[in-house]
């Protein structure tokens, strides 16, 4: 075995275990890597989730939890992003997750 490499007693070689390590990180949040195509971004994987969850509302809070988000306002900012398009909808309701009454947003 030489300094880090990790081919040795028929484990995989680093680079095979760097790329599996890869393809697991693709998976976030249930939303799959596009074949053939970047990563998912921040936007498509909210409008999946909201998507996925129809006509159930979801709240930013919620939205940034379940995506694993770091900055809840990154969440808020794509919501509304998508708000009055596609059939996406923001209002007053409760989160179907949290159950708390606020700013949610769905899809029809």
């Amino acid at each position: 075995m030489h300094g880090g490499d990790i081919e040795d007693e028929g484990r995989p070689d680093r680079a095979r275990a760097l790329r599996l390590l890869a393809r697991k990180s693709d998976w976030h949040a249930g939303m799959p890597r596009r074949f053939g195509r970047d990563p998912m971004t921040v936007l498509e994987n909210v409008s999946a989730l909201i998507t996925r969850l129809s006509p159930s509302p979801i709240c930013d809070d919620c939205v940034a939890e379940k995506l694993n988000l770091t900055v809840r306002q990154h969440a808020n900012h794509k919501t509304r992003e998508l708000a009055g398009t596609n059939g996406f909808e923001r209002r007053r309701d409760i989160c179907s997750i949290c159950y708390g009454e606020k700013l949610v947003t769905r899809r029809n």
